[in-house]
């Protein structure tokens, strides 16, 4: 019995379910009983297993029928990764096949049930991922670090303090590249002592409680390091720390900084941005500090003469006009990730128009209505390859067709979403008469009020159109018959991948027997339950 990517949970609901891909809990009994089951292995070939924090009585059977499972290894374990809830591991381990690399999670009911000194060192090389959430027993766990040699992702979050010499002494001696950290007192001096003799590509320091003294080992520890992605969220750092970071970012390979949810001010502002033109910066988040909103333009003006390509504000009300126009059309900017008032709207989209971005993603402020309207007159002409319209959530649309029928000749917008909207009227019979003369690819209408009704309306629309994905999760008006009738009408479209809304009643064998009939064994459609 050859599975193709099979999940196992301990909420025993059903999260993904297609004719090719069976995401489920509960699927014990349905593996070892039911024929049925037994389907076509396509492309990946994973188990996933989440854990939880406590073992209940479904977690008992979920572990009598892993002993069950053992005894078909030869015919039914075929899989590539496997992420597993700690307290299973014990049971798991010693039957995973030894090419297959493993992502641990241990929670703080289940690190103790571990006895990893008997766990077979050729399994715990394969452990590519560890996430420790609270974890009480820091020390064990850390002590463990020297014998997942094959360990490349390392997150700690909140719990107990750690020794950090041992955390660090770890990592030298192992292949980690991704080292997350969330709600620690970190000692920055070990770490940067000790930055330089590891692999590090990402280092996130987030909520760590770092103020400019301390950031200061961290900054002068960049240059000789390999780190790529710096990120200090969240922490106290003011003006000082920032031109300290800003003078030894000069020196360093980073290509993000980011800085959101400090203290600094239009001077540290000023430091940072004044080494821009001299780095290797491609990012810098810096949201969410003590600056007023207008300083933002000396960021601008820097632009031109960097490497940056991405760049995300909020509630931009200050920024002179010019200040966008002339700047970001000059730049590097690819990538934009936007709220904006209604005011800046068109300054926004001229400065768009001509520049290097194929990325926006777009969060109104309110007036959702007029945005549209703004938007729909610059979207004949526009360069952008994706476009997210995103953060409207209770807010009556009544001019989002004017998105599609705008789009009729535009040869470059091929990904459009719209989510957390509520559609208006006939809004939803608008964009099925105009997805033809679109050249979507993909189309997301996430959480929005579409309903069965509204979603039969669409099918003439996809089947004329060049969409390949489709993603309507979060519709949570459309029930499973109206899901049902959906797929029968867009069987024989260009679609490939389909996502459709998570109902937590849904039975995996009786709605995966019945989308494999409607569409048959050799349909190229997946569908997929978020």
């Amino acid at each position: 019995m050859d599975l193709p990517y099979l999940s196992l949970t301990n909420h025993f609901y059903y999260k993904l379910l297609s004719p090719y891909r069976l995401f489920a809990t509960g699927i014990f009994h349905d593996l070892l009983h039911e024929k049925e089951l037994e389907m076509k292995l396509e492309e990946d070939k994973t188990l996933y297993y989440h854990g939880t924090t406590t073992l209940s009585d479904n977690d008992r059977i979920v572990m009598a029928n892993i002993d069950r499972l053992k005894e078909l290894k030869d015919s039914v374990i075929k899989f590539k990764d496997i992420d597993i809830g700690t307290f299973h591991f014990s049971k798991l381990y010693d039957y995973l096949p030894s090419s297959y690399d493993v992502w641990l999670s241990a929670h703080p009911s289940d690190h103790a049930t571990i006895d990893w000194e008997s766990i077979d060192g050729s399994v715990l090389h394969r452990i590519t991922k560890l996430s420790l959430s609270v974890v009480q027993d820091t020390l064990t766990i850390v002590h463990q670090l020297g014998r997942l040699t094959g360990l490349k992702s390392l997150i700690i979050q909140f719990g107990n303090p750690y020794d950090w010499q041992q955390v660090m002494f770890a990592i030298q001696n192992s292949k980690v590249e991704y080292l997350q950290i969330d709600g620690h007192a970190v000692n920055c001096k070990v770490f940067a002592h000790n930055l330089h003799l590891t692999g590090l590509h990402t280092l996130r320091l987030n909520n760590c409680h770092i103020n400019d003294d301390m950031v200061v080992y961290l900054a002068n520890a960049l240059p000789d390091s390999t780190l790529k992605i710096f990120e200090l969220a969240d922490n106290n750092i003011a003006d000082r720390g920032a031109a300290t970071l800003a003078s030894m970012v000069r020196k360093s390979k980073l290509s993000s900084l980011n800085l959101n949810g400090n203290d600094i001010t239009a001077v540290g502002l000023h430091s940072l941005c004044d080494s821009l033109p001299f780095c290797t910066l491609k990012e810098l988040q810096i949201g969410g500090n003590r600056f007023e909103e207008e300083e933002m333009y000396y960021f601008y003006e820097k632009l031109p003469n960097s490497q940056i390509d991405y760049i995300m504000f909020r509630n931009l009300k200050a920024v002179p006009k010019e200040a966008l126009i002339a700047n970001i059309g000059k730049s590097n900017v690819q990538r934009m990730n936007v709220s904006i008032s209604l005011k800046n709207m068109g300054r926004l989209l001229q400065a768009i128009q001509g520049s290097k971005v194929k990325s926006l993603l777009l969060r109104f402020e309110k007036d959702v209505d007029t945005g549209m309207e703004i938007l729909s007159r610059y979207l004949p002409s526009c360069t952008l390859e994706e476009l997210l319209i995103e953060n409207a959530l209770g807010i009556g649309i009544t001019n989002s067709s004017l998105i599609f029928t705008s789009l009729s000749g535009n040869k470059y917008l091929k990904f459009l979403a719209i989510c957390e909207v509520e559609f208006c009227r006939n809004q939803v019979q608008v964009i099925s008469d105009y997805l033809q003369y679109t050249n979507l690819t993909s189309l997301r209408i996430c959480s929005t009020n579409i309903s069965d009704e509204e979603l039969e309306v669409l099918i003439p629309g996809i089947l004329s159109s060049s969409l390949m994905n489709l993603n309507l999760s979060g519709n949570y008006e459309i029930t499973l018959p109206g899901i049902s009738h959906f797929i029968e009408g867009i069987k024989h479209s260009k679609l490939r991948n389909l996502a459709v809304p998570n109902q937590f009643e849904i039975m995996a064998k009786e709605f995966n027997r019945e989308v494999r009939e409607i569409l048959g064994d050799h349909s190229l459609l997946r569908v997929e339950v978020h």
